[in-house]
């Protein structure tokens, strides 16, 4: 009789899954510096004002982030201006 092994709870899909931490480096590393984009994600946002996800969306519900300007997918994006004249505001 042959037994059978069970396989982990979890899918192939997420062990593969990066950690959020994970998530971000490998978006800085593989992105161009901030300078030279004219389109900021969330990530870029987080590392430029050195906050945590929790504090972004506070920030954004608090209005210290405005809106996004465009949505990417899943992802939202705003445009360099809107960020920096948010920065000067603050």
């Amino acid at each position: 009789m042959v037994t059978k092994v069970r396989s982990p709870k979890r899918s192939k899909a997420q062990r593969h899954k990066l950690s959020k931490a994970e998530q971000l480096q490998q978006h800085l590393t593989t992105s161009a510096p901030l300078d030279q984009r004219d389109i900021w994600t969330k990530p870029d946002i987080m590392v430029r004002w050195n906050i945590s996800d929790p504090t972004f969306w506070r920030y954004r519900r608090q209005g210290h982030i405005p809106a996004p300007d465009a949505k990417i997918g899943t992802r939202k994006a705003w445009r360099r201006e809107t960020i920096l004249a948010a920065e000067s505001v603050a």
